[in-house]
């Protein structure tokens, strides 16, 4: 959801340059936005992703340990 507002607000701009027949800047902010969103996307994915594993590795590490009696 967060991406789809953020996608909006960085690719409109293209669309709006579309609409207006000006073909070659509505190309190059679409490309630029593109990367942005990209790179964005990344490092929002990168963080997820780092905090998933780590929080199975510690379950599975928790469940793996023998009880202390």
């Amino acid at each position: 959801m967060v991406f789809g507002v953020l996608r909006l607000v960085i690719i409109s701009p293209a669309l709006l340059l579309f609409a207006a027949d000006n073909i070659a800047a509505a190309i190059a902010v679409g490309v630029v936005g593109g990367l942005l969103l990209l790179i964005a996307y990344l490092v929002f994915s990168g963080a997820v992703e780092t905090f998933d594993h780590a929080y199975w590795t510690l379950a599975y590490l928790r469940l793996r340990t023998p009880p202390k009696t």
